[in-house]
């Protein structure tokens, strides 16, 4: 009777074993670490099939094990799209990089001075921010971003604004009122 009691025991240590490394235990006792892939956080998008971003709103991303990553917001004719990044690495003094470009395939996008297209950012267990901008001069259409990681992980928080330039209102227009003629 002991002897079952034992193998019992047995089994359910073993059991225990291969379960609680999925569950983080080991991960909390420090004895097991995640890699870098499963450091990956947000959402991911392919040249083939970019992310559809809502620019209202922030997203926050962990790019890791040299990979790429497209979003794309639609773009209206004669409105910009702004996105301020701020990258940063974890604390342990390991270098990485993120690359950032607004790609304007098929042309009709223009700049939007003070701002660039492309932003480099090198990272050594600090955070760095930039601001990137394209305006589309051409037909409705989205506008593709692609954010690139090599070396550590790095965390990515991404603030868009898109807003219309020149002479174009953010509002529709305003039909016109008739004046009521003058009164005796």
């Amino acid at each position: 009777m002991n002897r079952r009691k034992c193998g019992c025991a047995g089994t359910f240590l073993l059991l225990a074993l291969w379960v609680l490394p999925g569950c983080g235990v080991f991960r909390a006792m420090g004895i097991a670490s995640t890699t870098d892939i499963g450091k990956r956080r947000g959402p991911g998008g392919t040249p083939e099939a970019p992310f559809e971003l809502n620019p209202l709103r922030s997203k926050i991303l962990v790019l890791a094990a040299h990979e790429c990553r497209d979003f794309q917001v639609r773009l209206p004719k004669d409105w910009y799209w702004k996105v301020t990044l701020t990258a940063s690495t974890r604390g342990d003094n390991s270098s990485a990089s993120l690359s950032a470009e607004l790609r304007d395939e098929g042309g009709g996008y223009a700049p939007v001075p003070p701002f660039e297209k492309t932003k480099s950012f090198r990272l050594s267990a600090d955070s760095r921010q930039g601001v990137i901008a394209l305006a589309n001069q051409g037909p409705d259409r989205p506008l593709v971003l692609r954010l690139c990681q090599d070396g550590a992980p790095v965390k990515v928080v991404m603030e868009s604004q898109v807003s219309a330039f020149g002479n174009a209102l953010m509002a529709p227009p305003v039909k016109s009122v008739a004046t009521p003629p003058d009164a005796p």
